[in-house]
């Protein structure tokens, strides 16, 4: 009687182990609000890798010496040549941290031609108004990034 009540223990255990995994794989893990998606003539990607890092790229990879726009970006708008993003700074958690947050108090603009690969930035709010007129942008509107998923 006791080996069977062990097996039963064992099977409910291994039932209740796998029943927590599958929950914490689809509700806790990283990953399940991450998103991306192409930006411009679809040379660029929008990356959502966290909350707080969020940022566009080359699709052919990037290092430090390629143009990107920086996380985190908190609202982004485009056509079939250009990319716009407003982008707060980001900084770090604690004195002996290494981990950062976005800074709201350092609000950057951006410009990005996806055709020449050329990124014109970090503007002031007023810079960017002239260069949004300069490249003829004012059909675009800056939008959260979350809004152009689609589920």
């Amino acid at each position: 009687m006791r080996r069977i009540i062990g097996i039963v223990l064992v099977i409910l255990i291994v039932i209740i182990g796998i029943t927590g995994n599958i929950w914490i794989i689809e509700n806790v893990s990283p990953g399940k609000f991450d998103y991306e998606y192409n930006v411009g003539n679809g040379s660029y990607t929008l990356h959502r890798n966290s909350a707080d890092v969020i940022y566009i790229a080359p699709n052919d990879g990037y290092s430090s010496k390629t143009e990107i726009i920086p996380e985190k970006i908190v609202e982004v708008a485009w056509n079939n040549r250009y990319v716009i993003a407003k982008q707060y700074g980001m900084k770090k958690e604690s004195l002996d941290k290494t981990y950062e947050i976005p800074d709201e108090s350092i609000v950057n603009y951006w410009i990005l031609d996806t055709e020449m690969k050329i990124i014109y930035g970090p503007f002031s709010y007023e810079e960017f108004l002239l260069n949004v007129q300069k490249f003829d942008l004012t059909n675009l509107e800056l939008k959260p990034p979350i809004d152009y998923v689609e589920y």
